[in-house]
This record gives structure tokens, C-alpha cells and sequence, in this order.
């Protein structure tokens, strides 16, 4: 695990036909009211589609997303060596 959040986890996985390092932003939604989980769904579409649009070289590349019924994962650009804090 890379890191926390208040909504999940951060993960470091590795793309499986290229081997490049990618992060996995996983967002459970198991157990949580559905009141709050439609609203978190909702939060999250609106990040999801902001990310899917842009294109710079100093924001983190948007590679996809995969949701069950446990959780969503956002796949993202690795960034490595180096904190917000």
C-alpha cells in the first residue's frame, strides 16, 4: 500500500502486457449505507470524468476504472519520489 485516504487506499500495481508501475486508487463501497454510497459514487464520477480529460505533463495520467460491488478502482499514473505533505 502507497497510502490512505479518507474515502480508501492507494495501491502500487504493475500493467500486465507492458510491466509499467501504475497506482490503484480503491474506494470500497461494502457495507456502507446507501445513502452515502450513491453520493460517494457520485463524487467520484465527477473526479473520474474530470481526469479522463485532462493532459498535461504535471497532472497524473487517468488510465481507467473498474467497479463491483466491493469496490472502485481508479487506475492512475505512478508518481514516485515524493510527497504533498
Amino acid at each position: 500500500m502507497l497510502g490512505r485516504g479518507s474515502f480508501g487506499n492507494v495501491y502500487l500495481a504493475f500493467e500486465t502486457s507492458s510491466g509499467i508501475p501504475i497506482t490503484i486508487k480503491q474506494i470500497p463501497l461494502a457495507g456502507i449505507p446507501n445513502n452515502v454510497k450513491e453520493q460517494r459514487i457520485k463524487s467520484l464520477l465527477g473526479e473520474i470524468e474530470l481526469l479522463s480529460k485532462l493532459s498535461h505533463k504535471n497532472i497524473v495520467k487517468y488510465y481507467g476504472t473498474s467497479k463491483d460491488d466491493n469496490f472502485i478502482n481508479i487506475f492512475l499514473e505512478y508518481v514516485g519520489g515524493g510527497s504533498l505533505e
